[in-house]
């Protein structure tokens, strides 16, 4: 009997903290909501930015740079594109704000004296007025790598569809 009470709370406590993120149904007119903690989110470094509102549904507003496989002469162009995020997409990336404790970045503002290097700006609004902002310059906070591997894998297949829309033309 105990064992089912505790099951029953970790399930109401998973469906409470994670249920009521994304996926409300918007009662009788049959679209689906957005939910996130989240009102916008924006992380940008020097060949990308991603920049996501929150709201009825999530829109992702993309700047992408071809820099990366480019002969050396050649040079880089610039895209951007917004585009209507899928569910499971906006879920994923409002869920990396907890997985990578986003809000302990919030006054991080480091910068080296190297003059060629990368940095990157993390801005991110929650619905609550709370807010994060973070900037570095070859100084990260701790689990950056790992934040900003997981964010380009979720924004791949965005990134993808702009370069070759682009290279099309």
């Amino acid at each position: 009997m105990k064992k089912r009470i505790a099951v029953l709370m970790i399930a109401l406590s998973l469906t409470l903290a994670f249920g009521g993120c994304f996926g409300k149904n918007s009662g009788d007119r049959g679209e689906t909501e957005t939910h996130s903690p989240m009102s916008e989110f924006y992380f940008s470094d020097a060949f990308r930015s991603y920049q996501v509102t929150f709201s009825e549904t999530a829109t992702l507003t993309l700047h992408v740079c071809n820099q990366t496989h480019l002969p050396f002469h050649e040079e880089p162009k610039y895209y951007k594109t917004t585009v209507e995020l899928d569910e499971d997409t906006a879920s994923k990336i409002a869920a990396l704000y907890e997985k990578h404790n986003l809000s302990k970045w919030n006054g991080f503002y480091q910068k080296d004296t190297i003059c060629d290097g990368n940095g990157f700006t993390l801005k991110i609004s929650l619905q609550d007025g709370e807010k994060v902002d973070a900037e570095g310059y070859m100084k990260y906070p701790d689990g950056y790598g790992d934040f900003k591997k997981e964010l380009e894998e979720i924004c791949q297949p965005y990134v993808d569809q702009v370069l070759t829309e682009n290279a099309l033309m």
